[in-house]
């Protein structure tokens, strides 16, 4: 019976990866990846303008991208050096500053740039080539000048690997996205030496029949229907190949209905969505990234969250991490999450009273933000009485 439950498994493999399909690049939305970012430059200087850089207008200024995994250096120039405006943004892929070749790109803006004016360009795609391949790039974001020497550029680049992959019975479309802006997607990431800390990486997009999202760390398992799956490209980048995670596992419990994790493992880093009933996970000793609950259904079906942040950048001064261990076979159960607590606390400065609501989930952690089932965040309101009972005073509490 092993023998034959052996064969069944290997022609059922490769049925999956003859049914591969193979891989295309494609430029996708940069809000895809797991912390989207938006790349900001603010050090334009004027333009050289020497030979062969690309260079039109004799008033255009560059910059060098601060925080992306390539050197990438941005111009803003013209598509005429006779024109007495600036409506041309130029990328150079090759960290030399030169604006033409296979490694730069432009965009027309869909205005001149004036001072004291915002400019808002895309989402448009662009295409650069690198390594004898075709790259193409989703462009978004917006460009405002307000004398020679202020200039703020924000920028979004997103591009992607995608495949048709098989998860057990199923097909669905997946993506490697481009998350730390080197032009590849197969960065894996890991914990950096800051609390809740990553190094760059790029993320695996799984789309779900229903048409949601289900997204994970590029070299790490990724939960589909209840099963965890590895999801990497292959040697030779012709397919994207997914094969069962073939770790040993233990049981997480989180007595909530529904919810949303981030785990910062040893081994493996973890995005997930789980219910109140027990779920397996990878074996490792987690650290909490990020933990997110739903509220019950309003009348329309919409549902609202809170959430509870240690990632770097988000989380609150002061917030202990929160560790848990999963060992192999056993179950882990943590509590977190609801009933929440709320308190409310007053501070006097002369006339100037000043108010603050903090909210505490079940462990003691600090949520750092509500939203309502329309999105928006939660703005608490308030009453001030006197001593007859009478308001004196009401207003709206916002987060910080």
């Amino acid at each position: 019976m092993k023998w034959c439950a052996i064969l069944l498994t290997l022609a059922v493999s490769s049925l999956a990866q003859a049914a591969a399909e193979p891989v295309k690049p494609v430029a996708c939305d940069p809000a895809l990846v797991m912390e989207p970012r938006v790349i900001r430059a603010y050090g334009f200087n004027p333009a050289k303008r020497q030979p062969g850089d690309g260079i039109v207008h004799p008033k255009a200024v560059t910059a060098k991208l601060p925080g992306t995994g390539l050197p990438i250096h941005v111009a803003i120039d013209s598509d005429g050096a006779d024109t007495g405006t600036l409506n041309v943004l130029r990328l150079d892929f090759g960290g030399a500053g030169k604006f033409a070749g296979n490694l730069a790109a432009s965009l027309k803006l869909p205005g001149p740039v004036k001072r004291g004016r915002r400019v808002r360009f895309g989402p448009a795609t662009l295409r650069v080539i690198r390594n004898g391949k075709t790259i193409p790039l989703m462009v978004k974001g917006s460009y405002i000048t307000h004398s020679d020497i202020d200039h703020q550029l924000r920028l979004q680049l997103g591009t992607a690997l995608e495949s048709i992959c098989t998860f057990g019975n199923k097909r669905r479309t997946v993506r490697l996205v481009d998350g730390d802006t080197n032009l590849t997607c197969t960065d894996k990431a890991a914990r950096a030496p800051k609390p809740g800390g990553l190094n760059g990486h790029d993320t695996v997009v799984v789309y779900d029949e229903d048409g949601s999202l289900i997204k994970g760390y590029y070299g790490h398992p990724i939960l589909v229907d209840g099963t965890w799956y590895d999801v990497t490209l292959s040697a030779d980048g012709a397919k994207i190949v997914v094969s069962p995670t073939d770790v040993e596992m233990a049981t997480l419990k989180i007595a909530q209905q529904g919810w949303t994790a981030r785990l910062f493992g040893e081994k493996h880093i973890l995005n997930f969505r789980g219910s109140d009933k027990p779920i397996a996970i990878p074996a490792d000793r987690y650290t909490f990234g990020q933990f997110r609950q739903l509220s019950s259904p309003d009348a329309k079906g919409r549902t609202g969250s809170f959430g509870l942040t240690w990632m770097r950048n988000y989380r609150k001064r002061g917030q202990a991490d929160r560790k848990f261990r999963a060992v192999a076979g056993e179950t882990a159960e943590v509590s977190i999450g609801t009933p929440l607590t709320a308190r409310a606390d007053a501070s006097v400065d002369g006339r100037t009273v000043k108010f603050t609501l903090t909210i505490l989930d079940v462990s003691g952690a600090e949520v750092d933000r509500v939203t309502l089932p329309r999105g928006n965040w939660a703005k608490p309101k308030f009453q001030i009485l006197d001593e007859n009972g009478k308001v004196v005073h009401s207003g709206k509490l916002g987060f910080t």
